[in-house]
């Protein structure tokens, strides 16, 4: 297997990136300290180098900043450029790597034909299958082979009591890119 592990990195960056936001209003009163909401972008950025179409979930988080961040119009705008800042650094720098290395910054290296001419694979399978094989797939389900998402589920009561509905919709922010 070429992809090194991604899925579940992918998946644990993703739930260590809602996790430190959590944990960062969890812990103050009116707002983050910039501290803790410069450790709560460095996931995302380790998310994006990894994989950049994991760049999806920054306008969510930065959203979630700015209305969660109590206070004047000029401290929200200011912890959500905190929070946005490593993250947009790591998105432009993947960009020009791209640009630098294949002639334009959208192209992530994979070819338009494999081998003999035959197109990538396509999305032409029943849900139910493509279902199965999401959840109970040997090797790649996301039950066994993505464990932080489900020990996210699991959690998911404690962490609505700690953290409120913030906690529980951020657990359910990975559902994002399936809709």
């Amino acid at each position: 297997d070429e992809t090194y592990f991604s899925e579940p990195l992918t998946a644990l960056l993703l739930f260590a990136s809602a996790w430190l936001l959590v944990d960062a209003f969890r812990r103050s009163e009116n707002h983050p300290t910039l501290s803790r909401l410069v450790l709560a972008s460095v996931p995302p950025s380790l998310l994006a180098s990894e994989r950049l179409t994991m760049a999806i979930f920054f306008p969510i988080f930065a959203l979630t900043v700015l209305c969660l961040t109590r206070g004047r119009l000029d401290k929200r705008v200011t912890s959500t450029s905190v929070y946005s800042i490593l993250p947009t650094i790591v998105v432009f720098a993947y960009l020009a790597w791209n640009w630098s290395r294949f002639g334009d910054p959208m192209q992530m290296g994979y070819p338009d034909r494999f081998e003999g001419s035959r197109p990538p694979d396509a999305f032409d399978e029943s849900p139910l299958r493509g279902l199965h094989g999401l959840l109970l797939n040997n090797g790649k389900g996301l039950l066994f082979f993505a464990l932080p998402a489900a020990i996210g589920l699991l959690v998911c009561r404690d962490l609505h009591r700690r953290a409120g509905w913030l906690g529980t919709w951020l657990l359910f922010v990975p559902l994002v890119p399936l809709t």
